[in-house]
Order: structure tokens, then sequence, then C-alpha cells
């Protein structure tokens, strides 16, 4: 008697005979062709298309065409990213995970600040309008700041300048007044906030 084994192989070689014989027929059946497309009635689409042309493009529909060219293009720039420079800032910047603390050293504060130095004097040289330098209080400190207040003249004959130094309303609530500080404004010049970033966004 056959084992087990020699069955079950006998049994697969006639299902795969069955399956391939199926195939063949379906494959001959004009129900299951593979070239065009069977609407719902089972009728080709292609057919009623035969010897019938495109029409061509109207002036109206070029002008859409190139406008979806050019979508296309810019969404697969969006996904290119090509090589970034050192020197060029906030450009290709991915967040960084860090395990530890980390302080950047001499050579890295040098290179970063180089960087911010050239992409604020290229916005000085072009704007038009003149400079505003709001001074927050974290700016109480530095020597740089102190020499820019010292060197101001007063707000009554600063109109017109192209640069103004002004202090920031968490600076000026340190300080006793008569009447409250009011906002500078910061609409129509070059705005360059020195101080806590999170104190800049409430301005």
């Amino acid at each position: 008697q056959p084992s087990s084994l020699g069955v079950a192989a006998d049994r697969q070689t006639q299902l795969a005979s069955i399956c391939s014989a199926e195939m063949a027929a379906g494959a001959g059946d004009s129900g299951l062709k593979r070239k065009g497309l069977l609407d719902q009635s089972g009728v080709d689409i292609f057919e009623g298309l035969k010897g019938k042309k495109a029409k061509a493009a109207t002036a109206e529909g070029k002008k859409k065409q190139e406008k979806v060219d050019q979508f296309a293009k810019e969404y697969a720039q969006d996904f290119c990213r090509g090589h970034v420079t050192d020197d060029r800032p906030f450009v290709g910047a991915q967040p960084k995970l860090l395990t530890q603390p980390e302080i950047a050293g001499s050579a890295e504060t040098a290179r970063k600040t180089a960087v911010v130095i050239k992409a604020i004097t290229k916005l000085i040289e072009t704007t038009t309008l003149g400079v505003h330098i709001v001074l927050g209080q974290d700016a109480a400190d530095s020597p740089v700041a102190k020499a820019l207040l010292d060197r101001s003249t007063d707000e009554s004959t600063s109109k017109g300048a192209p640069t103004i130094v002004s202090m920031s309303l968490d600076w000026m609530h340190t300080m006793p007044l008569v009447e409250a500080p009011k906002r500078p404004d910061t609409s129509s010049r070059l705005l360059i906030f020195v101080g806590t970033p999170g104190k800049y966004l409430s301005m």
C-alpha cells in the first residue's frame, strides 16, 4: 500500500494540473481579457474608442497643464534634499536627539556666530526702511547693549534715524515709571531682538 506521503504528493500534482487547465481555459475567455478595461456590463471600454483620436489641447488647456506640471515639480522638490553647506543659516536643519547635555565648544560657537553675523549683515544691507534694535532684559549685562544705549539720542530727536534702539517691555517693567510704557513700533523697520526667543513671540 502507498504511504500517506505518496498519496499527498499525488493529490498535489492533480490539483496543480487542474488549476493549470482552468487558467489556460480562462485566458481564452473573452471575459478575462488582459488588455483594455471592462465596464459593469462586461463591455470593453476601449472597443468604442477605436479609430478615434484625442482632441488637440486648447490654449486654456495648455495653461492648466503647465500649472499642474509646475505644482508637481514644486511638490517633488520638497522631497529632494541636496548638499547643504555649513555657512548657510537655518537650511536643512534636522532635529538631533541628545542622550546627554552637550555644550558647544569654542570652534562650534565661532562657526555658528559667523553664520548669524553673515545673515544679519546681509539683512541690514538690503533693508530700506531702517533698523530697529530691541534689547530684552537678558541683554542688561551685555557691554555691547550698554554701549548702544549710551550712544543713542533722545526719542524726541530720533525720528528718521536709520537705526533705533529701545528696551523691551520685560526690561522696562523693572524700572520705576510714572506712566505705563508704550510698546515700540516694530511693524515697519527691520527688527533685531536681543533676548529670550519666547519673549520675542509675546511682543
